[in-house]
């Protein structure tokens, strides 16, 4: 479904530029499996992220994240479905948009102290500049 201008979300975003996300494979044997290097999240509410990644996802793909942000307490994990992907137009990155399904209470209340701390803003991230704080992580 493409995007019409219309607003659809039910839960505001907010911007997180100081924050990463890994992410990995969700599955019954999923926590065996390693996550990813950091990633930059761009956005975050109660229920979907959005952020950028140097490696390709499937719409409809379902993910383990793991947030952070250390001026933001303690980092919270949670499943989520991938709603849409996007790759940039210059550079081996994507960004990403997903879907929380499932997290667990002490995760759930992680999140709403992430949320409680957040600053509504405008906030792009270029590849460019996605690409130089990866290098940086």
């Amino acid at each position: 479904m493409s995007w019409n201008g219309t607003e659809r979300r039910a839960h505001k975003r907010y911007a997180l530029p100081d924050a990463t996300v890994r992410f990995g494979k969700a599955g019954v044997l999923s926590f065996f499996s390693p996550m990813s290097q950091p990633g930059l999240l761009l956005n975050l509410s109660a229920r979907g992220v959005a952020f950028m990644s140097q490696q390709p996802f499937t719409e409809g793909e379902t993910i383990r994240l793991k947030a952070e942000a250390a001026a933001r307490g303690e980092p919270f994990g949670c499943k989520a479905r991938v709603v849409w992907v996007q790759k940039s137009e210059n550079g081996e990155a994507w960004r990403v948009g997903a879907c929380i399904d499932a997290i667990a209470e002490p995760d759930s209340a992680r999140l709403r102290h992430f949320l409680d701390k957040c600053v509504l803003e405008k906030s792009e991230i270029s590849t460019s500049l996605f690409l130089k704080k990866v290098k940086r992580l």
